[in-house]
């Protein structure tokens, strides 16, 4: 956290704030529109419990990595 967050005006509200959080943003909704197309069985044709296996290899390398 920025101790000088608070004096963000101008150019720095956008290089700091608005770019920042914009970005991150898009990233998320890359992350969860891939989830969506990852989880469906028909489009891959490895199925693991009914989760398609690139979604399944996706998580588990997720969850098992500190």
């Amino acid at each position: 956290m920025w101790y000088y967050r608070h004096r963000l005006h101008g150019r720095d509200l956008w290089i700091k704030g608005l770019l920042p959080g914009l970005g991150a943003v898009l990233l998320l909704a890359a992350c969860v529109l891939s989830i969506i197309d990852y989880a469906v069985p028909a489009e891959d044709e490895t199925a693991v419990f009914g989760i398609g296996g690139t979604f399944v290899v996706g998580i588990g390398t997720c969850c098992s990595v500190p």
